[in-house]
C-alpha cells in the first residue's frame, strides 16, 4: 500500500486549520479515515513534518543470488520444472505462497 501522498497531507492539515470542521468532518471531506487524520496531527506535533515515514523494508530474501542463478538455469533447460523438482535441485524447503 502506498502511502498518501504529501500533498493531500498538506490539504488536510491546511483544512483544520482553516476550521472547516471537526477532524472526523475534514476526514470524510478528504475521503480518509478519522485515525489517519488523529496520526498525521500527531506526526505533525512530535516531528515537524507531514511527510510519510521511509519503507521498513520488508522480510529478508530467503533465496540468495546463487540459488536464483540457479533456478534460473535449471528453468532455462528444462521450463516445465515442477516445484517438487526446484526443491530437490536447491536441496531446501521452497514452498509457494499464496498470493491473492
Amino acid at each position: 500500500m502506498t502511502p498518501y501522498s504529501l500533498d493531500l497531507r498538506q490539504k488536510i492539515i491546511a483544512a483544520l486549520d482553516r476550521g472547516v470542521g471537526s477532524q472526523r468532518t475534514v476526514a470524510d471531506l478528504f475521503g480518509v479515515s478519522l485515525a489517519f487524520v488523529e496520526r498525521l496531527l500527531q506526526r505533525q506535533h512530535t516531528t515537524g513534518t507531514l511527510a510519510p515515514r521511509p519503507h521498513a523494508g520488508g522480510p529478508p530474501r530467503c533465496l540468495d543470488e546463487t540459488d536464483e542463478r540457479l533456478i534460473r538455469q535449471c528453468l532455462e533447460q528444462q521450463p516445465d520444472l515442477t516445484l517438487d523438482e526446484l526443491r530437490e535441485t536447491l536441496g531446501r524447503v521452497v514452498q509457494r505462497l499464496n498470493l491473492p
